[in-house]
């Protein structure tokens, strides 16, 4: 009978791997409710024009900061596969 010990770097990359998942999931909820306040924002703004912008700067700071939030993520998985944790 033989015992295997897990390695450090495996469970490194296991416990980063299980915080970008769960961070990833969070960014997500919280972009979608951005952009579901955007979106009442834009149905009634009643033309004010300032309601318009911030809807507007807030759908695009959404995109923007998702997009860097799933561009980050995706530079991560190469780096775990090097690593052999992934």
């Amino acid at each position: 009978m033989s015992v295997t010990i897990p390695s450090p770097v495996s469970n490194i990359v296991s416990i980063i791997n299980n915080f970008t998942g769960f961070f990833i999931g969070l960014s997500s909820f919280i972009a979608i409710g951005i952009v579901v306040y955007a979106g009442y924002l834009y149905m009634f703004s009643g033309g004010d024009p300032g309601k318009v912008q911030t809807a507007h700067k807030a759908l695009l700071y959404t995109a923007i900061g998702y997009g860097i939030i799933l561009l980050t993520w995706g530079g991560l998985i190469p780096l775990f596969k090097q690593i052999g944790g992934f």
